[in-house]
C-alpha cells in the first residue's frame, strides 16, 4: 500500500545490502505505480498475483527464462519489461487458504527485520490485540475517485470485479484459525 512505500524501499535496500538476490513487489501501490516501484525492486507484480508468483518461481526453479510472466514486470538493466496484465481470478475458492503459521514469515520492528512471533504480531496488529482478517470477496460496485478500486477496474476493463468465496471456503478458514489458536493455547500452558 502506499502509505507503505517507504517501509518497502527501506527493506529492499537492507535486503539487497546483504544478499544477493532479486526482490519482487507486489500490492496496491506496485499496480498502480509499477515504474517508480521499479526503481527499487527488480520485479513488480501488477495484478493480483496468486497465479503470476507460481509461474514465476516455478520457471526461477527450473532454470527458465521467466522475464515473459503474464502479469509480471522487470527491470534488466535499466531496460523495464512490461508484460501483459493475466485476468482477474474468478472462482476464488481456488486460492490456497492463508498461511498464518509464523515459520519464514518476518516483520520490519523498528529498524530490523526480525522473524515472527506470538510477542511481534500482537505488539503490531492494533493495541496489543490478537486480531484476523479474513477476505471473503474481492471487487467493489462502486468507484470512488480515492479509492484503488477506481484504477483496478480501468486495468480490467470488461472483467467481472466483484468476486465471492463460497460460505464453505470461508467457514475452512475460519475453523482452521480458530483450530490453531486453540492449539497454541493448550501448548502456551504446558
Amino acid at each position: 500500500m502506499t502509505i507503505f512505500f517507504k517501509y518497502g524501499v527501506q527493506i529492499t535496500e537492507t535486503l539487497k545490502s546483504v544478499l544477493n538476490i532479486p526482490v519482487l513487489w507486489g500490492g496496491i501501490h506496485p499496480i498502480v505505480q509499477p515504474e517508480e516501484c521499479l526503481a527499487h525492486a527488480d520485479m513488480v507484480c501488477v495484478g493480483e498475483g496468486e497465479e503470476a508468483l507460481v509461474e514465476l518461481v516455478t520457471k526461477m526453479e527450473n532454470g527458465q527464462d521467466y522475464y515473459d510472466v503474464p502479469g509480471m514486470w522487470f527491470k534488466e538493466n535499466e531496460k523495464i519489461i512490461k508484460n501483459p496484465m493475466r485476468r482477474l481470478i474468478q472462482n476464488l475458492d481456488t486460492i490456497p487458504l492463508p498461511d498464518n503459521g509464523y515459520e519464514n514469515k518476518y516483520i520490519l520492528s523498528g529498524r530490523h527485520i526480525c522473524a515472527m512471533n506470538e510477542d511481534l504480531l500482537t505488539k503490531h496488529s492494533g493495541r496489543g490485540k490478537k486480531i484476523y482478517k479474513t477476505m471473503p470477496s474481492r471487487g467493489c460496485l462502486f468507484e470512488c475517485t480515492y479509492c484503488c478500486n477506481s484504477a483496478f477496474k480501468k486495468l480490467y476493463p470488461n472483467q467481472n470485479h466483484i468476486r465471492k468465496r463460497s460460505l464453505d471456503n470461508v467457514l475452512r478458514e475460519l475453523m482452521e484459525v480458530k483450530n490453531a489458536g486453540t492449539l497454541w493455547e493448550q501448548r502456551a500452558k504446558k
